[in-house]
């Protein structure tokens, strides 16, 4: 589950090849659209509102959805201005060979929290079986990302730390909840993240 989570849409520019994110180059496209003043090529009502829409949905598009939009609003090469590429998958994970063969495939991890949840029963067992508990780690993960030169914050090895907080869904009582119980946390649904909504 986790390879196909991990891949994310590519194009080309069609003159140098240089390559970009999809997702990444179609929103700041938009954002710099939208940040254009009045009477200086500034989008209408409608078409701001039709941008602001796929920027909150930015993250829910297929390729080809992806690429219709690069059409739509004629995204181009960021440096030159040259036409892209359709869209094409690019994995995000770094792959490797495993064995003295070098027959079996397998990829270094993108993320740190899957240890919590893979480990999830054992730290169960070291806090005695009892929830509400957390497990904290940290460590090295590895992404193979598109473009890792065009800033200081697209590297390819880097440190995460994650919290992970498990409770029993029936029982929700902790002895310090009274400490907390006045605070409001505001989410966000996540119907509204995958309609775009507010």
């Amino acid at each position: 589950a986790v390879v196909s989570t991990q891949s994310t849409g590519m194009v080309k520019d069609t003159a140098t090849g240089e390559c970009y994110r999809a997702d990444h180059l179609l929103e700041a496209h938009l954002e710099r659209a939208l940040s254009a003043p009045p009477g200086k090529g500034a989008p209408s009502p409608e078409t701001r509102a039709e941008m602001e829409a796929v920027l909150r949905q930015i993250d829910n598009y297929g390729l080809q959805e992806i690429g219709e939009l690069i059409r739509r609003y004629d995204c181009r090469a960021p440096a030159t201005g040259n036409e892209l590429s359709e869209p094409a998958e690019f994995n995000l994970m770094f792959g490797t060979h495993i064995g003295p063969t070098g027959l079996l495939r397998g990829f270094m991890r993108p993320e740190t929290a899957q240890g919590i949840f893979v480990n999830f029963k054992r730290l169960l067992e070291y806090n005695q079986d009892k929830v509400p508990f957390a497990g904290a780690q940290i460590g090295q993960s590895f992404r193979n990302e598109i473009s890792p030169r065009s800033g200081l914050l697209r590297v390819r090895e880097f440190c995460q730390a994650e919290i992970e907080h498990f409770m029993d869904p029936e029982d929700k009582s902790h002895p310090k909840f009274k400490n907390v119980k006045s605070v409001s946390v505001r989410m966000y649904p996540a119907k509204a993240q995958v309609s775009g909504g507010d």
